[in-house]
């Protein structure tokens, strides 16, 4: 259940549980370390620019333009 919903989701299975993880302590009133919450942000970018170019994305090239 957990490895279907990551998938519909376009994330890992592990970036799935950190950000329940990170969301619960966010609820339980523990604030989030910027830095972290940069490197997941950045880490999603980069999934996403892969994923753009891995199916033709910026004009058919194969990859992002610079």
């Amino acid at each position: 259940m957990v490895r279907a919903l990551a998938e519909a989701r376009g994330v890992t299975t592990s970036d799935l549980i950190r950000d329940w993880v990170a969301k619960g302590l966010a609820s339980a009133g523990r604030s989030l370390d910027p830095v972290t919450e940069l490197r997941r942000g950045l880490d999603t970018a980069q999934r996403a620019l892969d994923t753009f170019a891995a199916r033709g994305g910026a004009g058919g090239q194969g990859e992002a333009a610079a």
